[in-house]
């Protein structure tokens, strides 16, 4: 079965939580007025928390003022999703929504409007309504009310009729214009635009739409190794110039290719669905500064950090690390501007994002990965305590299964961070504390991992030895430590420091600027320094390589 939406937006969230136990008939109500409610939002406008709420139950509940209001748009992306949602946890059955009228399959909806499967999804991410039900076997399938299909139609006339005169390229013919293009590269030399071009006037294609076709099929089926290979190099501080060389490459192409990379790399993780929806994300570093917290990393996480053994880090996890409320609020702000800053300027359409914008979504990333590993830092006590509730004392685990638990835990405590909102938990009357969320997350995830494993070995005599090599648990904290930061170690200052001792001087503040407690941009870095943006990126380059090396593994 497939898995549940998730939704972003608090005040939706929490109510799908209230309705988990209601009457299937209760259900049934909001979603109908749910569904209505998509066809009146403005797009334009904001909506408070109690609007939202009489609207989708008929309850006229208390204002909270500590909410801002919801964007019309944000608003008419996430009902669908709800929608959706308390269908499937209801279990609803096609018998039980008579009332909505006519149902149509998805593939009815893919007829009615000349488009594939894809589009009708995108189609659900801007409004389109659709129920998840239980057929007669039992087996959860989508159908889309009539009512609510029409009315798409009504607000996406243009849309709809564009995409209905697209005329698609199908597999059988990307396959045969691939095959010309290579003939017609290798007999004469020629360029992928210019044979593009010729094939264009041969198929009666626009040459864009061939060069693109026979791109997309060439980069999967034989440079994607290529392609993967240049990231590599790039992460390990090879230069542009030193690439194409390598690769028998121009510069332009080898630019293209680590732009392309970057950006799907960023974009696979998701960006947008490991934050919840605040308001609108900033628009720049420059904006994030005004709600970010900038500061060096907590003794205790740095005992995390500088672990080398699976026994000190154990150590360093048991001891306990009080965050005053202020703080922890402060770093949760912090991570969900980095992360929602990172997700607008990547975006989800097809449009490779300019250089700076990749740049600058990989340093607010960093800098929510600052944030993230000192959230986690002092919630680590907690994965200790629940790692001795599902498996008994860490110390008599065998070291892998102590370091497949703490990984695992670690990582439910960095999926927790994502979802929290610190005025939503008070609301909610959990305390507002990052604590809750997380003692539930961690807990679930050990459980599981306990109950799915054959046997976790328990010595009853005697402790075993954690004198073994500290697990990868940043990796596990933070999926997109990787994308951002060449070495974990580069976070703690110590480290820092020594690496940065030995540089020049000029490299030494390019690497100060650049991985400092405020990361800055290759832009950032050449106006502070005086310096051209290509001159700035090659030293940047440097700076990682010579880090690199003089890196501890």
């Amino acid at each position: 079965m497939p898995a549940w939406p998730k939704l972003k937006l608090p005040v939706l969230a929490s109510l799908a939580d209230e309705l988990r136990f209601a009457p299937k008939s209760a259900v049934l109500r909001d979603i109908q007025r749910a569904a209505e409610t998509v066809d009146v939002i403005d797009d334009d406008a904001a909506y408070p928390r109690s609007w939202i709420v009489f609207r989708l139950t008929g309850y006229r509940g208390e204002v909270d003022a500590e909410l801002e209001p919801t964007p019309g748009m944000a608003l008419r992306t996430e009902l669908p999703r709800l929608i959706e949602r308390l269908s499937a946890q209801s279990a609803v059955e096609k018998d039980d929504i008579k009332a909505f009228g006519t149902l149509l399959s998805q593939a009815e909806v893919c007829r009615r409007w000349n488009v594939d499967r894809k589009s009708v999804e995108r189609y659900r991410k801007v409004g389109l309504v659709a129920l998840r039900v239980r057929d007669e076997r039992g087996r959860s399938t989508l159908v889309f009310p009539e009512a609510s299909v029409l009315a798409f139609e009504r607000r996406n006339t243009e849309r709809l009729k564009k995409a209905a005169a697209f005329s698609r390229t199908d597999g059988e013919t990307r396959s045969t214009l691939t095959e010309r293009a290579a003939k017609l590269r290798a007999r004469t030399g020629a360029s992928t635009a210019k044979v593009a071009a010729h094939l264009a006037k041969k198929v009666g294609r626009s040459s864009s739409t061939v060069r693109r076709a026979v791109q997309r099929t060439t980069s999967r089926a034989s440079t994607r190794r290529g392609v993967v290979d240049v990231l590599t190099r790039w992460d390990s501080g090879e230069g542009v110039g030193a690439i194409a060389k390598a690769a028998g490459r121009t510069r332009g192409a080898v630019i293209h290719a680590l732009l392309a990379a970057r950006a799907q790399r960023l974009r696979a993780l998701e960006l947008s669905e490991r934050v919840p929806s605040q308001g609108p994300p900033p628009r720049s570093l420059v904006e994030m500064d005004r709600v970010a917290t900038v500061g060096a990393f907590s003794e205790h996480a740095l005992r995390l950090l500088r672990a080398s053994t699976l026994e000190q880090l154990l150590e360093a996890m048991k001891a306990r690390n009080a965050m005053e409320r202020a703080t922890e609020a402060a770093w949760v702000r912090t991570h969900h501007a980095g992360v929602a800053l990172a997700a607008r300027l990547m975006g989800q359409d097809a449009e490779l994002p300019s250089a700076d914008a990749i740049d600058e979504a990989e340093c607010a990333l960093r800098w929510a990965l600052r944030a993230r590993l000192e959230l986690i830092a002092a919630q680590a006590v907690l994965v200790v305590e629940s790692i001795v509730a599902v498996a008994g004392e860490p110390e008599r685990l065998e070291p892998l299964d102590l370091s497949a638990a703490i990984v695992r835990g670690v990582a439910a405590a960095g999926s927790a961070i994502e979802g929290f909102v610190p005025p939503e938990a008070v609301r909610r009357e959990i305390g507002g504390r990052l604590a809750a969320p997380v003692s539930l997350a961690v807990g679930k995830a050990l459980a599981d991992w306990y109950s799915g494993r054959e046997k976790v070995a328990v010595s009853r005599r005697a402790a075993r030895s954690l004198a073994v090599p500290v697990p990868d648990w940043v990796d596990a904290a933070c999926p997109w430590r990787a994308a951002v930061v060449a070495n974990a170690m580069w976070l703690d200052p110590a480290a820092a420091s020594a690496i940065g001792a030995g540089l020049r001087e000029a490299d030494r503040r390019v690497w100060e600027l650049r991985f400092g407690v405020r990361p800055r941009t290759v832009r950032e870095v050449a106006a502070t320094l005086g310096l051209s943006r290509p001159r700035a990126g090659e030293s940047v380059q440097r700076v990682v390589r010579a880090a690199i090396l003089v890196s501890p593994k």
